[in-house]
Parts: C-alpha cells; structure tokens; sequence
C-alpha cells in the first residue's frame, strides 16, 4: 500500500490516487467530486444571470442511479472554501486545481498550528520543527493522495483549540464560534470527531487555568457557555450541515437499517 501512496512524489506522477485499473477514491471520487462541483456552481450562476431565475439542482439522477446533490458532495467537496475555486477553472484543469489545493491546504495547516503555539508564547526555533513535523507527518503525506478534505481538520482544529484558549483567558468566543461554524460545513463526519477532542481539551485547559481556585460549579457553568457557543456555531452551519449528518446517520454504513424496507 505505501508503495501507492509514495510513488506520486517519487516518480512525478499526480497526485490523484488511482490504481491501474484506474479505480481508487482519490480519482473516481474526490477529482471527479471537485470536476462536478465546478460545473454545479457554474450552472447556478449561469441560471441566475442568464435565465435570470435563482435555481439550484439538487437533485441529480447522474449521481450514482440519482442523489441529493448538496447531502453527495458534503462528505467530499462541498462546504470547504478553497473547493469554490473550482468555478473558475474549466474540467481540462480540474487536475491542476486539485494539485494546487492539496499543496494550500498543507501550507495553511502549517499556519495554522504555527498561530495556535504563538499565542502559547513558544519561541521559533521550538515552533517551526513542530510545524515540519505536523505537516509532514505520513498521515498528512498519505491522506492529501488518498483523500485530500482530510487536511481541513489539520487547518481548522487548531483555531477551534485557539478559540477555546480564547474564551477561557480573554471571555472572546468569536473564533470559537467561526471556526466550529466553518468545520461543521465542511464535514459532518470530521467535524463530530473534533467535538469529541474539543470537549476534552476545554476540560483540561480550565483545570490548568483555574488550578489555584478550581470549583466544579463554575466549570459546569463555563461548560454552560461553550454549549451556548457551539450551538450558535452550529445554527450558522445547519443550511448544510443538518442535510448532511441526517444522510450519514441513515446511510447503511452506520448499521441502521431503512424503516421502510
């Protein structure tokens, strides 16, 4: 399997994974995702400004024997920011596109995390060996092949950890807020798996912070506040995020069988 995922760098190829039968999730799902979501957006804004009518597909019989588009593409595309770059790059450079923004989004998660340790007051020299190594960690190697919207957790986990750092030193939930918002947009599956880090985190950084004069009320009442917060954050996302976590939790991958069948 390492020999697959490795050979994109080590012979020039691209960076879409694909075996040779030219299966692999990489190209018949994230690059034909990325390829489909250009011309979706193209259509709504062809729609609006040619027909003049605001309408939107969302429902697609090309889709597999035919699927909810925006609840399809939520896992994949739909809902990250950089993926609107699409709009503006024809199918023939679909795959540039994709390069490009596996090669953004290691570089933003790179900020990221060097954002999240300067606030924490750690000098350079301790800050960028830590930056290399969260960048170029074998997952980070292998899943920008394999399944590049796997990055985002590594460009918005760290703001989302600022932003509970936030709240507890400065009472600032602003960050907080926008990046659960902007995290449960992007994946529902992703960002569920973060909610249980976060949780956790905000617990031992109020023990830390309030290690003098810890009470249990008062934590319960923070842990009060940051359910308030994150379900402003989630109310932000809902026009998609709902959609989408209703889809996966009645996929039959969760085990849940159709009531209807």
């Amino acid at each position: 399997m390492s020999d697959r995922l490795f050979s994109p760098y080590l012979l020039r190829k691209i960076l879409v994974y694909s075996t040779e039968g030219l299966n692999g999730d990489g190209l018949i799902q994230n690059y034909l995702s990325l390829a489909y979501l250009g011309n979706w957006l193209r259509s709504i804004w062809n729609n609006f400004f040619v027909t003049h009518s605001l309408s939107i597909p969302e429902f697609d019989l090309s889709i597999g024997l035919g699927a909810d588009v925006i609840t399809t593409l939520n896992f994949y595309i739909l809902g990250d920011p950089l993926n609107l770059l699409s709009f503006f790059v024809p199918i023939r450079y679909t795959e540039i596109l994709y390069h490009v923004l596996v090669i953004v989004r290691l570089y933003l998660a790179g900020i990221a995390f060097y954002v999240y340790c300067l606030y924490h007051s750690y000098e350079s020299r301790q800050i960028l060996p830590g930056v290399l190594i969260y960048v170029f960690s074998f997952y980070t190697i292998s899943i920008s092949v394999l399944h590049p919207h796997f990055l985002n957790p590594l460009i918005s986990f760290p703001l989302i950890l600022l932003g509970i750092d936030k709240i507890l030193k400065e009472k600032k939930p602003f960050l907080f807020i926008l990046s659960c918002a902007l995290s449960a947009i992007c994946n529902f599956y992703l960002f569920y798996m973060m909610t249980i880090l976060m949780f956790i985190y905000g617990i031992l950084r109020y023990v830390q912070y309030h290690r003098a004069n810890f009470r249990f009320p008062a934590m319960i009442c923070e842990a009060g506040k940051f359910t308030g917060y994150y379900i402003v954050a989630i109310m932000m996302a809902a026009p998609i995020f709902l959609p989408s976590a209703a889809a996966i939790l009645g996929s039959k991958r969760t085990g849940i069988k159709d009531t209807w069948a």
